[in-house]
């Protein structure tokens, strides 16, 4: 669960620094 949850937490962060920028 935990390595899913940080594969999540990667997704979603780089998806919103593309959108920030």
């Amino acid at each position: 669960m935990l390595h899913s949850i940080s594969d999540l937490v990667l997704l979603v962060g780089s998806l919103l620094v593309r959108s920030s920028e």
